[in-house]
């Protein structure tokens, strides 16, 4: 890819932007979830959907960083 564009600076920094697209979208829907009240199969509430959007900014991050080392 960084034939056709002539800039790795670019294109490295086009995958953190879409990374950051990403992890915000799941920020965002897992904060709608969260704000959930209790129901009958959740008692204590959707609280912990927070916990795995936390695991998820930085999965996202770390497989964007080996999708580029590898190419």
């Amino acid at each position: 890819m960084e034939i056709i564009i002539g800039s790795v600076a670019i294109v490295a920094d086009a995958l953190h932007a879409m990374s950051d697209v990403l992890t915000s979208i799941g920020v965002y829907v897992a904060g709608e979830i969260a704000s959930k009240l209790a129901d009958k199969e959740h008692p204590y509430g959707h609280g912990r959907i927070a916990v795995l959007a936390e695991l998820f900014i930085p999965m996202a991050l770390l497989l964007v960083s080996i999708f580029k080392c590898m190419k």
